[in-house]
């Protein structure tokens, strides 16, 4: 017994010694990694060094990038890359590191810790602002200048105001420093208002009373209804109606904007060009599909630009709505650019057929016999249209006098009527026993086509 007492003291120091020694061993192991049971966002940690664990976790957060959600409402994705964006892992976990006594470390064995670090987020502030100002909705109110305008654009005359309704682009600028330092991939600016206004300059009051009355110039009340349309004189056509010099508006003594009257003729001239159809040669479908020119005749429109040209000298300040059917010393039967319509007469002289379209529907065809050609009776094509009705009508010219039941006359002493004396119409009876270039009918057709025709109908005729 007393000598196993004796082998135990003298064992005891080296156990001692050997427990030192390996507790000593785990404090300089521990010195520079976490102890025993211990975990960073997750991750076991122990014995791991920080470079490790900033890896590990800044793998795990994937790559950085920025997405911005602009004033414009659009969204901009800014890459890492582009602003030297880091998540930096290793200070803070480096940080705590040195607070822990590596001589405690078999504190941590049994109860563990658990940690929740955020990363530092480095990047290049000068990198950043660069991006900034590349963005369009930052680079648009950066290129604003601090004046106020008269501008020019599709709509009339704009007031450029450069001193009202801006966006505070620094505060913006430090809303997504701010967010992108506390970790956020996705910064929405939206919510930023153009309600930021700054001091004005010493003309912007002139410029804002110049502007009010250019405004109220411009917003005439006048539409133009051709028909197939309507024009309203407001904006881009009546800011041309104001007379300047060189890029000054033009006052008169008691300060008031002066009208362009050659402006005003201008756009009559022009409103007539787009419209007038009197005079001219037409292209014309026909009836069977064919694409001719029909040449011109006594139908058409002409605007009567000295009577508009006044109606808009004289209405021009107002603001009540008016509504102008133009003046015409031609008038079409339709009115609008295509002025002949669904509803006419067209008469293909070389295959002596009448046709009678009624809404787009061809209602009457029937054949026809017109103007003796051997004798030069011809009768002449162009666009026509009927001038008159008149029942039980005796026509009479050189050589001849017969009466009809049913006259309708489209050129002169030429017309449609209903030629009782004739058994046979169509095919080659014109060529030599022709009229003397009226449009002969049969009776019971003529009397259907008078019923339905109007004065002022589109009579197209062609050879």
């Amino acid at each position: 017994m007393k000598k196993k007492i004796k082998r135990f003291f003298l064992l005891f120091p080296f156990v001692i010694l050997i427990v030192i020694f390996l507790y000593c061993m785990l404090v300089f192991y521990f010195r520079d990694s976490f102890g025993p049971n211990t975990w960073i966002n997750g991750i076991y940690c122990t014995g791991q060094s920080v470079e490790a664990i900033h890896q590990q976790l800044s793998k795990d957060l994937g790559t950085p990038a920025v997405t911005v959600k602009g004033f414009d409402g659009k969204e901009y994705f800014l890459e890492g890359a582009q602003i030297a964006l880091e998540y930096d892992f290793a200070t803070p976990i480096y940080s705590h590191l040195q607070k822990l006594n590596p001589f405690m470390w078999f504190l941590n064995t049994l109860e563990g810790t658990s940690l929740e670090i955020q990363p530092l987020i480095l990047y290049d502030v000068d990198l950043l602002q660069a991006k900034w100002e590349a963005f369009p909705f930052v680079a648009e109110e950066l290129a604003r200048e601090y004046s106020a305008r008269i501008m020019l654009g599709e709509n009339g005359y704009e007031l450029v105001d450069g001193y009202h309704n801006r966006y505070d682009l620094r505060y913006a600028f430090d809303t997504l420093v701010a967010q992108i330092e506390s970790g956020s991939n996705y910064i929405d600016l939206s919510f930023i208002e153009n309600d930021l206004a700054v001091p004005v300059g010493d003309e912007y009051e002139d410029t804002l009373a110049l502007w009010e009355k250019v405004a109220l110039f411009q917003s005439t009340g006048i539409i133009y209804d051709m028909g197939d349309e309507q024009i309203p004189l407001a904006g881009a056509i009546s800011s041309a109606f104001i007379m300047k010099d060189g890029e000054d508006f033009v006052l008169d003594k008691e300060g008031n904007l002066v009208v362009d009257e050659d402006e005003i003729a201008a756009f009559v001239t022009e409103l007539a060009g787009a419209y007038d159809t009197y005079g001219m040669d037409r292209n014309w479908t026909t009836y069977d599909g064919r694409e001719i020119i029909v040449p011109k005749g006594t139908y058409g429109t002409k605007l009567n630009q000295k009577q508009e040209l006044a109606f808009i000298k004289k209405n021009l300040a107002s603001k009540d709505t008016l509504v102008r059917i133009p003046k015409y010393t031609k008038e079409a039967y339709v009115r609008g650019k295509d002025d002949i319509g669904d509803t006419y007469i067209e008469i293909d002289m070389s295959a002596q057929k009448l046709l009678v379209f009624q809404q787009g529907e061809k209602t009457i065809e029937t054949d026809i016999v017109t103007g003796n050609m051997k004798k030069k009776w011809d009768t002449p094509d162009g666009m026509y249209y009927v001038y008159a009705k008149q029942r039980n009508r005796t026509l009479k010219g050189e050589g001849y006098e017969s009466f009809v039941k049913y006259w309708m006359p489209v050129n002169q002493g030429i017309g449609l009527h209903d030629a009782s004396w004739r058994k046979k119409f169509g095919g080659d009876i014109y060529l030599k026993d022709g009229s003397h270039g009226c449009i002969n009918i049969p009776k019971a057709t003529a009397a259907e086509i008078y019923e339905i025709v109007e004065v002022g109908m589109p009579v197209i005729m062609y050879y």
